[in-house]
């Protein structure tokens, strides 16, 4: 897997501590030799209240999950998560993550390859 692979999916592994996301921003700029604001760590609105902003995460954690290890398009998972439009949820994880979704599915596609090559070996 290439090395962005597996930053994400270190990245997909820390908890939604915002001092963790703020970290692993720096590290991943580090690593990939971008200035920080290139990594936009989530950071919720002033009106949403802490509650909402829980509630947004975990909304982010589940999204992920699905997107890697399911087949699920970005349209029925926004919908099961309670989105209006699949765009929502596309901008929080961009925003979040600085990753759009169509990454999550490729770790999916690389994780799929990766099991058919061991299984003809």
């Amino acid at each position: 897997m290439t090395k962005l692979s597996h930053t994400t999916d270190r990245l997909m592994e820390i908890r939604l501590d915002s001092r963790k996301c703020i970290r692993c921003a720096v590290q991943l700029s580090n690593e990939f030799k971008n200035s920080g604001p290139n990594w936009r760590p989530f950071s919720p609105d002033k009106e949403q209240t802490d509650f909402e902003i829980v509630q947004i995460q975990q909304n982010l954690e589940k999204a992920k999950e699905l997107l890697v290890y399911t087949e699920h398009s970005i349209v029925q998972i926004a919908k099961v998560l309670g989105y209006n439009r699949a765009t929502e949820l596309s901008k929080l994880l961009l925003n979040y993550t600085g990753l759009p979704s169509g990454h999550f599915r490729r770790i999916r596609k690389a994780k799929l390859d990766m099991i058919k090559k061991r299984q003809k070996q």
